[in-house]
């Protein structure tokens, strides 16, 4: 599963279809879900198991072992940036929300 997820991340950076705007969804909209998301106790406590169990192999692979120990290193940062992503949406939209109420009050 995370390497598809890895493979999908680099594939949509890569051809740039995966740009914020070019999703028809609202800020608020992806807020929402991806609030929701970080919410979501079972999705958290999967996201944390793949990063423990990721940083473990990690540390007990040789460190002559470069290429296993890349492969779980880059595991561990792919879920650390799809839930860096998830919080970045839900402060954009509260960035953008205080910006909307500072221009509503001024004169």
């Amino acid at each position: 599963m995370v390497n598809w997820i890895k493979k999908f991340f680099k594939k949509e950076v890569e051809t740039q279809h995966f740009r914020q705007d070019n999703f028809p969804m609202s800020i608020e909209a992806r807020a929402t879900h991806a609030k929701r998301a970080l919410d979501n106790p079972v999705l958290m406590e999967v996201m944390e198991h793949l990063k423990r169990e990721a940083l473990s192999l990690w540390e007990n692979t040789s460190k002559n072992d470069i290429e296993k120990r890349e492969f779980f290193w880059s595991h561990l940062k792919t879920l650390n940036q799809i839930k860096g992503k998830l919080e970045r949406y839900l402060t954009d939209y509260i960035l953008e929300e205080r910006k909307r109420q500072s221009l509503e009050k001024e004169p």
